[in-house]
């Protein structure tokens, strides 16, 4: 609206889809010889007979198979529009709007604690009536999706190696909240090379 904002500021950045990145980094994962297996595990050290490293990525399932209870959901709910006219994101009023490829996403909450995956109709209202205000451009758009999503927060994001009972050694990479895609080029890197370490290290010994 005409004279609610008096400053504001343009950065160029990258925008990732979710969706079509980790299928990319699924394809990159079996193209270099990965395998993919699924089945419940209760316990890290249940694996100590079959592997010798593993890296943990349990996000917020690592309360359970770590025990670590400093991770909690951080609810997230936002609103899939279509409004094809919006080509550049915009943050203010806590609302934010994000053109992607097939919609534009607005948002949202940061509900800390808060286990409940259903979509609420309170926050879908609240979020539209705050992005209206904020952006009245967005006003003839068409809501095409509301999702919800948990955030696996912790206090920091636990990128360490630890060694279990029966030798095996777990390198944790988890709790990166709402910023996992952000941090995952870094986090990756840095877990890479515990792994490595590790194994030049039994190497070594052999």
């Amino acid at each position: 609206p005409a004279g609610k904002f008096r400053f504001g500021k343009y950065i160029h950045t990258v925008q990732v889809d979710t969706k079509p990145y980790l299928e990319y980094l699924m394809t990159q994962f079996l193209s270099a010889g990965g395998k993919v297996l699924q089945r419940k595990v209760d316990t890290l050290a249940s694996l100590a007979d079959e592997y010798q490293v593993v890296v943990n990525c349990a996000g917020l399932g690592a309360r359970w198979i770590c025990q670590d209870k400093s991770v909690l959901p951080l609810r997230g709910q936002v609103l899939r529009v279509s409004a094809p006219w919006v080509k550049t994101a915009m943050y203010a009023d806590e609302v934010y709007v994000i053109p992607g490829q097939k919609w534009v996403t607005v948002g949202g909450t940061r509900q800390y604690n808060d286990w409940m995956t259903e979509v609420s109709p309170h926050d879908s209202a609240r979020i539209w009536s705050r992005a209206i205000e904020a952006f009245p451009n967005l006003a003839a758009a068409e809501i095409i999706e509301e999702v919800v999503g948990q955030r696996p927060h912790r206090y920091i994001p636990r990128v360490e190696l630890e060694h279990l009972s029966g030798g095996l050694a777990v390198v944790h990479n988890y709790g990166h909240c709402g910023y996992g895609v952000l941090s995952s080029p870094g986090t990756s890197q840095q877990a890479v090379q515990i792994v490595k370490t590790v194994l030049g290290e039994r190497k070594s010994r052999l």
